[in-house]
């Protein structure tokens, strides 16, 4: 296998990771849309549509701000200052900048239901979408992993075998849906408790993954991903707290 992997249409090439990066945009939006038809929702269509904005606004936001810190010292040092904040991006600041703007949004609209699980099985569905883009560009995109022994290793483009962490995410991508699916079927989750599941088990292991990856730490040893990860745990931490206690009780609705 040769990377990166590209389409080739009429002699011109094209990017994949670019092409899989619209699809999910556009197939996780669709998704939504679908599943949002056929569960009840408690805010209406206006509510919605300013929810989802402030989504978008924040995931801009917070997704390149939180890339460009991954390599702060490079960042300062660019001449390109406001391009390679630009043109930096990651998906941990897009999940983070959209929850918590959608927080911000709700509590100025005084809305106290949540607003998270219609859009949790989009949400997984375009991040696979995503990375099956980024590992098509093998070194090309910062999601390959150090050099490594373990079996899985892979030659991602430059003669070396290492994590291919993309391939690793899309296997927690389907254990975490498939775990939602297995607990709604056991019975009805609370409100809320599918999105957040989604985001405590998918930090964790970003938050891990960022040991397999070429680091440059911010603070105390970490990385500004996992320190924004750390961040949003202490929000988190009176749910986390109540599940560990009684995950039944505080899983389901009834």
């Amino acid at each position: 296998m040769e990377f990166p992997i590209n389409l080739h249409l009429f002699g011109v090439e094209i990017n994949t990771h670019l092409l899989t990066e619209f699809a999910a945009f556009f197939i996780g939006f669709r998704f939504y849309v679908f599943r949002k038809k056929r569960v009840e929702d408690v805010f209406s269509w206006e509510q919605r549509m300013i929810l989802l904005i402030a989504a978008a606004s924040g995931a801009l936001i917070f997704s390149r701000v939180l890339g460009a810190l991954e390599n702060y010292r490079e960042w300062m040092e660019s001449r390109y200052f406001w391009f390679y904040l630009y043109t930096s991006k990651t998906v941990v600041g897009g999940l983070l900048g959209g929850w918590l703007f959608v927080e911000i949004a709700k509590y100025f609209m005084k809305l106290k239901a949540s607003s998270g699980d219609v859009m949790t099985y989009p949400i997984l569905l375009g991040l696979f979408i995503g990375r099956i883009g980024c590992f098509s560009q093998g070194i090309a995109e910062m999601t390959y992993g150090n050099a490594t022994g373990w079996p899985t290793g892979m030659d991602l483009g430059d003669g070396v075998l290492r994590h291919p962490l993309a391939l690793y995410e899309m296997v927690v991508l389907i254990l975490i849906t498939a775990l939602l699916l297995i607990l709604q079927k056991e019975n009805k989750l609370r409100d809320g408790m599918q999105f957040k599941l989604m985001m405590f088990l998918y930090l964790l292991y970003r938050f891990i993954a960022e040991w397999m990856k070429p680091r440059f730490p911010l603070f105390f040893g970490l990385t500004s991903i996992q320190l924004a990860i750390i961040f949003c745990y202490l929000l988190y931490i009176r749910t986390i707290v109540q599940l560990i206690i009684m995950p039944k009780k505080n899983l389901y609705a009834n």
